[in-house]
């Protein structure tokens, strides 16, 4: 009897477990044609064509294409390199994408012939921005007065003239500097980007580039040495001014790396979305936040402007003439600081020469 009722329960619980036996072999099968199709679009189109990897792949080839343009007029080739530096995962993610085909070459065409169309990007042909062309030469001829009034400043120096007369010229030469920050500020209007990248100057002088100029703690440290000896007051002034700077510039470099942020994320976000929708990148408002940024260029300039205006009401005549020499001076030893040692790698390269010829 007990027999009996056991029989129908087993014959259940081996129906049960071939029916769950089935589904297993049925997922199984499920997942490997999966497999199978994954392996056949991979091989069509790469793997890149798929969710993030896709994204990033083409976002890479985005930026490192427009990086890589040589025109300086290019309004987006320094923010892409520096786009490029922030991304921690750049390594990362081209080697996730290395063993797929490129897939976008004949879109980053016709996304440079859309940016052209924009004017958000220079035709490498030959076009220049006017206001490009325009500030070098207004920065050539200022520079041409600025030799001539420190030619004067030394002659004047080495005479017995007054203080009234040498006040005359250091008031000339505060002017002229202020001169070049509204000339700086039109060319900031017309690229910003040129104007922050210190394209326009020495590579040596790029090194030390804040914000499209030098910051005016350094100038301040620079004139010090060449106002010796000073009453203490007076150097007392001058050292809670440069404290001053100090923080003004600490206020300005945060906003700045907050902007940088905010027009990564406008440029990512946007570049993003239109590649979901099919679409070519348009760069949604990250040239409209560019103004934002030439506006952190004037307010460095105002904060060198005023710097420079309160050394000259601090010193004496003579004093600030020393100063603008010494400013001067150190400008120049940067701006001759590139083919010097440029200069000196190549001597130590013919000396090596000889050295191996001799060897030989």
């Amino acid at each position: 009897m007990k027999i009996l009722l056991v029989l129908p329960i087993l014959s259940i619980v081996a129906a049960l477990l071939l029916l769950l036996l089935l589904l297993l072999l049925l997922l199984l099968l499920l997942l490997l044609l999966l497999l199978l199709l994954l392996l056949l679009l991979y091989k069509k189109w790469g793997l890149q064509k798929f969710g993030a990897i896709m994204v990033t792949d083409f976002l890479l080839k985005f930026l490192h294409h427009l990086s890589a343009q040589k025109n300086p007029n290019n309004h987006y080739t320094s923010l892409c390199q520096h786009l490029l530096r922030c991304m921690d995962t750049c390594d990362d993610a081209t080697a996730m994408c290395a063993g797929g085909k490129l897939c976008l070459p004949e879109m980053v065409v016709q996304i440079d012939d859309k940016l052209y169309n924009q004017g958000l990007l220079v035709d490498p042909v030959g076009a220049t921005n006017p206001g490009i062309s325009t500030f070098e030469e207004e920065y050539k001829y200022w520079m041409e007065e600025l030799y001539r009034q420190i030619s004067d400043l030394k002659n004047i120096l080495r005479s017995p003239a007054g203080d009234s007369e040498l006040r005359v010229l250091v008031n000339q030469g505060v002017r002229h500097y202020i001169n070049l920050f509204e000339i700086k500020a039109k060319v900031a209007r017309a690229d910003v980007l040129y104007l922050i990248s210190g394209t326009w100057t020495s590579p040596a002088r790029r090194f030390f580039l804040w914000i499209g100029g030098c910051r005016p703690s350094e100038l301040i440290n620079v004139l010090m040495p060449e106002l010796e000896p000073m009453p203490e007051e007076q150097r007392s002034t001058i050292i809670n001014l440069r404290h001053i700077c100090q923080q003004a510039e600490d206020a300005l470099s945060q906003g700045l790396d907050k902007l940088q942020l905010i027009l990564a994320e406008a440029i990512v976000a946007t570049t993003c979305a239109d590649e979901n929708q099919n679409r070519l990148p348009q760069l949604g408002g990250a040239p409209a936040r560019l103004d934002a940024l030439a506006k952190f260029v004037g307010q460095a300039d105002h904060l060198r402007k005023e710097t420079l205006q309160q050394m000259a009401r601090l010193l004496t005549a003579r004093q600030a003439a020393r100063g603008l020499l010494a400013l001067d001076k150190y400008l120049r030893e940067l701006e001759n600081l590139s083919p010097a040692w440029s200069s000196l790698h190549e001597t130590a390269g013919d000396l090596r020469q000889s050295g191996d010829a001799r060897i030989v």
